[in-house]
């Protein structure tokens, strides 16, 4: 399965008497979020289906206001965690911060379970 980071796109609302709806540019390359591949069963693990399908977390890790991303791999490669640098740009630190293993995981799940919306890590 092939992953793209397009759902990092801008999008533009046109006026309420405008005839198109939404203008959706691509900008998954310039902001550091990169196409890549989505094994579910890499690692060989019995009784993981081949049909399971990746998944990825968004919140704020470190508590700085700005939603970043966590994408496991499934064993095609070590984990992803991008930090988002509130410019637009997203930064790879799961090396960084610990996170950057090679495992069968295939989803996230992210909340806050304290309701202080502070840091999750």
């Amino acid at each position: 399965m092939r992953i793209a980071a397009g759902a990092v796109s801008a999008c533009a609302m046109p006026p309420a008497h405008a005839q198109s709806a939404f203008v959706f540019t691509d900008v998954s390359a310039p902001s550091g979020l990169a196409s890549f591949s989505h094994n579910p069963n890499a690692l060989a693990v019995p009784g993981l289906l081949e049909w399971t399908m990746g998944g990825l977390g968004v919140a704020d890790f470190n508590g700085d206001g700005w939603p970043d991303i966590f994408v496991p791999r499934g064993g095609v490669g070590t984990d992803r965690l991008f930090m988002n640098q509130g410019n637009g740009i997203f930064a790879n630190e799961a090396a960084a911060r610990g996170v950057a293993a090679a495992n069968a995981g295939n989803g996230v799940a992210c909340a806050d379970f304290d309701g202080d919306r502070r840091r999750m890590s």
